[in-house]
């Protein structure tokens, strides 16, 4: 698992993001907490998940990459409709990846 040095946040989260990745990096269980990642299928363009799905040992062997974290799935709607526009404005298309990797750098 991975995750973009200067992700998108809620305002409700923004303060525990620290504490969240850690908690994600360990497989601790955590409600209320959802994370946007880049697809794991190659026809998406992004996929919001409760963090307590990552537990699973499925999600443990896939490339997995987040790029947002809210604290339910309202705000993690929301805040994928502001990552896509926010790619849509800069780039004119929604090639999400594209447009994370030009934010971030590269994807390590």
């Amino acid at each position: 698992m991975k995750w973009c040095k200067n992700m998108y946040v809620t305002d409700s989260v923004a303060d525990k993001k620290r504490k969240i990745l850690h908690k994600l990096k360990l497989s601790k269980l955590q409600f209320n907490v959802y994370a946007i990642v880049l697809p794991l299928c190659p026809d998406g363009i992004m996929e919001i998940y409760p963090s307590y799905i990552f537990r699973q040992k499925i999600y443990k062997k896939q490339p997995i990459y987040i790029i947002g974290l809210a604290a339910d799935i309202e705000e993690a709607y929301e805040l994928a409709g502001r990552i896509a526009l926010d790619c849509y404005n800069k780039n004119g298309d929604f090639n999400i990846k594209k447009y994370i990797h030009e934010r971030q750098g590269d994807l390590s």
